[in-house]
């Protein structure tokens, strides 16, 4: 029997796949990163890829969105024109910010890392170049909707990325197996699309082009900025307040939290552009079921992690992060209330509001830098998952209230309530710490809501 997925499930396998990838090779990884590295280096590791991914939203300036909202209403030659202007407002802006940044060298490095590390603040700018051009030719892929290229294409950069990583970490490079395997990663993703590069013909710096991809894109740029520095900014206070070391120590239960925020991304890349081209009152009356479907999942990926952490504490936890199990628990619950957020955020973009999310994002950020700066110092990093935990619920209920303007109130308020249900066994934790007997109960209440929900079958069930 020939078993035959529809286009939906497929794409949506691919992305999760892909954008998995980042999450999941260092779910498998991490742990032992952590045991050949000090605590202290991987606090600059995670710094180090903490100023890469901020610096290339900086850098792209919101283009690579412009991409992925106007290339699928353009046809093939002139979406290479597009690919064209965005590569070449690239490369210029970088040489810019290059030149502008050198002399500030020293200032830079003492502020951002350390005085007297090996590898200090010049290097950031080579990491944040290739990985703005992956980036872009990835959200090109992407928004050719050639999900199959988008798959490999994170194959590519994330498995020769790990392999030469840990293969130097055996050999005793330390943080510069770091540095050689993510611009060797990156360059062989552009050696491998030659061919497109190479349609290009030539860079130009089209101004009409680039004037409509940043119209598009700088509002939704202003936008990621401000979630990564919600993101990221408490790692940042962490280390100016208590040092790298605790900082890595952070950021090691950190990442493996964020694994539910890209299953929400891959998500809603695949599920609500079909939930929201059934029509605006489709939307309305399922955005509700499909909020549940999300809190739901997240939960349950939140369990599995906490479980595996739970049994396998000397596989999973290396000397010296013991206290990171308990920042997964924290930011793990604040990014399952803020996955709901991301996926009501493409409504309102949709909708042209992407001024709310700026304004409320700025909000949530003036209060986690705030508090964080204030209880850091006092009471070290478990305080500084509280304040991000709690941020995320500040965007959540700004978002809830905000569309109780334009959505069924009580289907709102059903969606809060079963937010509570799902967060409420996690809480026990703090009573009585058998995560096993709590996930039973979860499970229980999983079940029914996926039985009972409209949505279940419906996602299923689209065929393109």
């Amino acid at each position: 029997m020939n078993l035959r997925f529809s286009k939906s499930l497929q794409d949506f396998f691919n992305y999760m796949i892909a954008g998995g990838l980042a999450r999941i090779l260092p779910f498998l990884l991490l742990p032992y990163v952590a045991k050949v590295l000090t605590p202290e280096d991987f606090g600059f590791f995670s710094l180090y890829r903490l100023y890469t991914a901020l610096g290339s939203v900086i850098l792209l300036l919101g283009v690579e969105q412009g991409l992925f909202r106007l290339i699928p209403g353009l046809h093939a030659h002139e979406r290479l024109r597009y690919l064209r202007a965005a590569l070449s407002f690239i490369l210029i802006f970088f040489i810019f910010l290059t030149v502008l940044s050198w002399p500030w060298q020293k200032p830079l490095n003492r502020f951002f890392l350390d005085p007297n590390i090996s590898f200090p603040f010049l290097f950031i700018p080579l990491l944040i170049l290739v990985n703005a051009l992956s980036v872009l030719i990835l959200t090109f892929f992407s928004a050719c909707q050639e999900s199959r290229k988008y798959l490999l294409g994170n194959l590519l950069v994330q498995g020769t990325f790990f392999t030469l990583f840990l293969s130097g970490l055996f050999l005793g490079w330390q943080l510069k197996a770091f540095f050689i395997s993510f611009i060797a990663a990156n360059l062989l993703l552009l050696f491998f699309n030659i061919d497109l590069l190479k349609s290009l013909r030539r860079l130009s710096f089209d101004w009409p082009i680039l004037k409509r991809l940043l119209k598009t894109g700088f509002p939704l740029m202003l936008v990621l900025l401000l979630t990564y520095l919600l993101y990221q900014s408490d790692h940042y206070l962490i280390k100016f307040y208590l040092g790298v070391e605790q900082t890595g120590i952070y950021n090691y239960g950190y990442r493996f939290a964020s694994m539910l925020l890209i299953f929400v991304v891959q998500s809603n890349n695949v599920w609500f552009p079909r939930i929201y081209a059934r029509g605006e009152d489709f939307f309305r009356q399922h955005v509700g079921a499909y909020a549940a479907l999300i809190a739901l999942s997240c939960a349950g990926i939140l369990w599995i992690l906490l479980l595996l952490f739970h049994y396998f504490p000397s596989l999973l936890l290396p000397a010296g992060f013991e206290v990171s199990k308990t920042v997964l628990l924290i930011v793990g619950l604040g990014y399952m209330i803020y996955g709901q957020a991301q996926m009501i955020d493409g409504w309102l973009i949709l909708k042209n509001k992407s001024n709310i999310l700026v304004g409320i994002s700025a909000v949530a950020l003036a209060f986690n830098l705030i508090f964080n700066a204030l209880f850091i110092p006092k009471f070290g990093i478990l305080a500084a998952a509280t304040i991000t935990a709690f941020s995320f619920l500040l965007i959540w209920l700004a978002i809830i209230i905000y569309l109780g303007r334009f959505l069924n109130k009580k289907a709102l308020s059903v969606t809060v309530l079963k937010t509570a249900l799902f967060t409420a066994p996690f809480f026990l934790l703090f009573v009585y710490n058998q995560p096993l007997v709590w996930f039973t109960l979860f499970l229980f209440m999983g079940l029914l809501e996926f039985m009972r929900n409209p949505l279940s079958k419906i996602l299923l069930s689209f065929s393109k």
